[in-house]
């Protein structure tokens, strides 16, 4: 009887931790699945704009799938463990909201044409571009740094629109940085409005854009999939906005995005 009892407890306990192993495996590769996530929101973020909406429909598709998959696995773990891991729960709930993100950045992105006007402070979209950015910028080794000035004036703003300026001034400027390095981003008072100064530490503009200004499909980065619309869209999104973006170097080296944006909108 007491053998008995010993190999049925052993079996009982060998499948438990079968079980359990199981569960730990699956789990790992949900975390892997929520990490390439993140990554890729980063990229398709970088890479939506104008000219690449094929591009943004493959992502979003392929990103879709991968957050369901999160959502059912994670769900599935839940139920088949007696006592529930939270940070299973915890998991469904992120990927649902990735989704959910997913889907409105991306038709936010197809409805950039539509300027919707609103008195707003800009921090919100600083602090979105920035969170956006962030795992791209830890991937590359490179720092965002934010210095806001203590007082700002609400400005009248179309939020898509600067929000996806800002992410392309980011994106650009982190493209060029070497690792190691910092991209600055400074925001005060300009005039009637504010001034958004980017600089990066990389090689510069080249002078042919200094001196010509930004065109439409001029690039110096094709062989990176470059389309030479990222700086041409911010342009237009300023002006829009009854503001200007300017160009220069910086004497000690590295490229700086200067953007003005006064208090009232364009009409």
């Amino acid at each position: 009887v007491f053998a008995l009892s010993g190999t049925v407890v052993y079996r009982t306990a060998a499948a438990g931790k079968k079980a359990e192993t199981a569960l730990m495996l699956k789990r790992r590769e949900v975390e892997t699945m929520s990490r390439e996530l993140t990554a890729r929101d980063a990229e398709l973020v970088m890479t939506a704009s104008a000219g690449e909406v094929g591009q943004l429909a493959e992502g979003l598709i392929h990103d879709l799938a991968n957050s369901v998959c999160v959502i059912l696995t994670s769900a599935q773990l839940a139920a088949r463990d007696e006592h529930a891991d939270k940070s299973d729960i915890e998991r469904i709930i992120k990927a649902a909201r990735f989704a959910k993100e997913l889907i409105g950045n991306a038709l936010n992105i197809a409805r950039c044409r539509e300027y919707v006007f609103a008195p707003g402070d800009i921090r919100e979209q600083l602090k979105n571009s920035i969170q956006f950015l962030e795992y791209a910028a830890n991937k590359k080794g490179v720092a965002i740094s934010l210095e806001l000035a203590p007082e700002l004036p609400e400005l009248s703003l179309s939020r898509v629109h600067i929000e996806r300026l800002l992410i392309n001034l980011l994106s650009n400027a982190l493209n060029f940085s070497p690792r190691g390095s910092e991209v600055k981003v400074k925001v005060a008072q300009h005039g009637g409005g504010i001034g958004i100064r980017v600089s990066d530490s990389g090689p510069g503009f080249p002078e042919v854009l200094l001196r010509d200004g930004i065109k439409a499909f001029r690039t110096t980065r094709k062989e990176a999939g470059g389309t030479g619309l990222g700086l041409y869209v911010c342009a237009q999104i300023a002006e829009r906005h009854g503001g200007k973006l300017e160009l220069s170097n910086d004497p000690s080296g590295g490229a700086a995005v200067n953007v003005t944006l006064p208090v009232l909108a364009a009409v």
